[in-house]
């Protein structure tokens, strides 16, 4: 897997990478976080750093619908970090 990260230039920060992810993947990673499972949301988790998979799966899907009404990358990014009770910036 690549991370969906082709067109991030190597000195991108991790919230750019990131967004690209979830731009690249927002379909796929909308329909892994609604089943809890998946390699886009796996690669995501390790993105953000979590080491407790389990309850940021938990916490993700219990916010699908926050997550994903969202229009732009960066504000899905944003709900997802509100999600996993993170700060990246």
């Amino acid at each position: 897997m690549t991370f969906g990260l082709l067109n991030c230039p190597k000195d991108s920060s991790i919230l750019g990478k990131i967004a690209s992810f979830i731009g690249d993947n927002k379909q796929q990673l909308a329909m892994e976080v609604a089943q809890g499972r998946g390699e886009h949301l796996a690669a995501l988790i390790e993105m953000y750093g979590v080491t407790d998979q389990q309850a940021a799966i938990s916490a993700l899907k219990a916010s699908h619908t926050e997550i994903f009404s969202q229009a732009s990358a960066a504000d899905i990014e944003a709900q997802m970090e509100k999600a996993l009770n993170i700060d990246l910036s």
